[in-house]
């Protein structure tokens, strides 16, 4: 079983956390538990009044299983939509996240990095530094 996670962030953050603040959100909890998906309240506030409002971080976290990573990124993906800020400011996420073209990226990278640490090893130079002279 996989499992791949989105997070869903208000336009502002992560580098202006100020204008990411107090912007009141709407979570479709129902329709993202139908998908077969779970969702948790990240950066929110709820106010006296029962109004759910962005902190300047993160609204959201959507959490999909599935047997292979592209299946769970493709059902998180699609409860994205049910995040919403009900003023109009806008959210993000990485919707490559889960994907197969971003999965066969880390697969290759993991693979370069194998066969750097066995160059590495097998010439005695793990745990040395190389320092480049010029």
């Amino acid at each position: 079983m996989a499992t791949v996670v989105k997070a869903v962030a208000p336009r502002g953050y992560p580098d202006h956390r100020e204008l990411a603040k107090g912007h009141p959100v709407f979570i479709d909890e129902e329709a993202i538990k139908r998908r077969g998906c779970k969702v948790y309240y990240g950066s929110v506030e709820e106010r006296p009044d029962g109004t759910i409002v962005t902190a300047g971080s993160r609204v959201a976290e959507i959490v999909a299983a599935a047997p292979t990573i592209p299946e769970a990124g493709e059902l998180a993906e699609g409860c994205v939509q049910y995040v919403r800020l009900l003023d109009g400011w806008g959210l993000f996420h990485r919707s490559d996240i889960g994907s197969e073209v971003l999965l066969k990226k880390r697969v290759e990278q993991a693979q370069l990095i194998r066969e750097i640490y066995h160059y590495r090893l097998s010439k005695g130079l793990i745990g040395r530094a190389i320092e480049a002279r010029g």
